[in-house]
């Protein structure tokens, strides 16, 4: 569980360095005018489109954990009165 959870963070970061590691390669001319610019523009927005939606998952998994705790809680003090 720790494992999945240490690549995950891994993964998180290193989809938020690919943006910096694509406009970098963009600065050299001959890979702004090439087949490679738009591949890497392409794997720009793929990566962004993964990180919004692993991110909106992780926020439901998150309220969904939330939830489960506040009803847990709601259900132990009413049994007590």
């Amino acid at each position: 569980m720790l494992k999945r959870k240490v690549i995950r963070i891994y993964i998180g970061n290193m989809m938020w360095f690919l943006p910096v590691l694509i406009l970098i390669m963009g600065v050299n001319p001959s890979v702004a005018g090439s087949f490679w610019w738009k591949a890497l523009g392409f794997l720009l927005f793929a990566g962004i489109v993964v990180v919004c939606i692993s991110s909106w998952l992780q926020v439901h998994r998150e309220q969904r954990e939330l939830d489960k705790k506040r009803l847990d809680y709601e259900s132990v003090v009413y049994r007590q009165f």
